[in-house]
C-alpha cells in the first residue's frame, strides 16, 4: 500500500500562492509529504464550472512554476517524486 508520513495543501485550498507555498514548505516535517493543490486556467470552460476554485487555480500554477519555489525546494532539500515509486506496492 502506498501511503505518505504527512498530507499539505487542504487548509490552503483556495489562498495557495507563491508566499502561502513557500511558507508551506519551510516547515515541512521530515519524510514523505503529500500536497494537494488544484491548478489551472480560468477559461471559459473552468468559469462554468460550480466550484468557488476558479480565479485561485492560476495563482496556484503561478506558485507551482515559480523560479522562486524551485530555488527554495533546492535550499531547502526538497525532493519532488511519483506518489508510489514501487508498482509492486500499489498492488
Amino acid at each position: 500500500m502506498c501511503m505518505t508520513d504527512h498530507f499539505l495543501g487542504f487548509r490552503l485550498t483556495g489562498s495557495l500562492n507563491e508566499d502561502t507555498f513557500a511558507a508551506a514548505l519551510r516547515s515541512l516535517p521530515q519524510g514523505t509529504t503529500e500536497f494537494m493543490c488544484h491548478p489551472g486556467f480560468f477559461g471559459p470552460e473552468l468559469q462554468e464550472a460550480r466550484t468557488r476554485l476558479k480565479a485561485s487555480r492560476m495563482r496556484e500554477l503561478q506558485a507551482l512554476t515559480s523560479p522562486r519555489i524551485r530555488e527554495l525546494m533546492a535550499a531547502e532539500a526538497i525532493r519532488l517524486a511519483t506518489f508510489c515509486t514501487d508498482r509492486a506496492q500499489a498492488r
